[in-house]
């Protein structure tokens, strides 16, 4: 059975990191920080949406390896939107 990661890092489209922390479901960027309860995938642009409370909450673009690497993840732990 694979491990569940906490956190993961990632490469984003504009020379920066992103840190998605799973078990407080918070994304943190160099220009944002934001909570979210599930995250949406746009595959077009490798654009992820933070949803909370239903709504979009904030929005961040990563490279497309680290998109799949974050789509995979996020499906492992059940917070596609």
């Amino acid at each position: 059975m694979k491990e569940r990661l906490n956190t993961l890092s990632l490469d984003t489209a504009f020379n920066d990191a992103a840190s998605i922390n799973f078990t407080k479901r918070m994304v943190i960027t160099s220009s944002l920080c934001a909570y979210f309860d599930s995250l949406s995938f746009n595959d077009d642009c490798e654009i992820i949406a933070c949803v909370k409370d239903q709504k979009p909450s904030a929005h961040f673009q990563v490279l497309p390896q680290s998109y799949k690497r974050l789509k995979a993840e996020a499906k492992a732990q059940n917070l596609i939107n």
